[in-house]
């Protein structure tokens, strides 16, 4: 597997049955499955249980035993992030094929799940609203439009209020600037 895409076309093929990720990798027993429930699956060999990251909305993380031993198994429990889901998946086995040992590959692909996992699990509490969104749209346009009429940077983001309960976005020496919102609207 060598692509995003070679990813997603193996993950089509498991029909009733699991499919060995790539035998070049350092990881070698490494496999995709479509589990009973139709969801999409990475399932990474492990010593023993790993228990410090709990499933998300997004994605169920689980161990199983198995005869051919224990693994980690990240799934994806919402088909319409499939995208995402796969690019952290593809993001996981190439980080760690770079690598010259299984044990180095397996340190490689958790530390980069680790990075992963922090951030999934901090931009699902900080999302801005859609009129926050518009809001700082309208802000940056501003600013734009600030620094192509020649003001120095540092004018600007010094008067630049930040704060989403701040009267005036923009508060200069030499004038005060309201909400600029509605002017720079999206």
């Amino acid at each position: 597997m060598k692509t995003y895409n070679d990813l997603i076309q193996r993950w089509d093929m498991c029909k009733g049955g699991q499919l060995l990720v790539d035998k070049d990798h350092p990881i070698n027993n490494m496999y995709l499955n479509v589990n009973e429930k139709g969801n999409r699956e990475l399932l990474i060999p492990v010593l023993k249980p790993i228990t410090k990251f709990p499933s998300t909305e997004a994605i169920g993380l689980n161990n199983y035993q198995t005869p051919n031993g224990c693994f980690f198994v990240i799934e994806l429990l919402t088909e319409n992030l499939i995208n995402e889901f796969a690019s952290l998946c593809f993001d996981l086995l190439q980080t760690s094929r770079m690598c010259s040992s299984k044990e180095d590959a397996v340190d490689t692909l958790f530390d980069t799940f680790r990075k992963w996992y922090f951030l999934m699990a901090q931009v699902q509490f900080d999302i801005l609203s859609v009129s926050e969104i518009r809001g700082l749209m309208g802000e940056l346009k501003y600013i734009i439009d600030e620094l192509n009429a020649g003001k120095p940077e540092h004018e600007i983001v010094e008067a630049w209020t930040i704060h989403k309960d701040a009267s005036r976005d923009f508060i200069f020496d030499d004038i005060v600037l309201g909400t600029i919102r509605s002017q720079y609207e999206w």
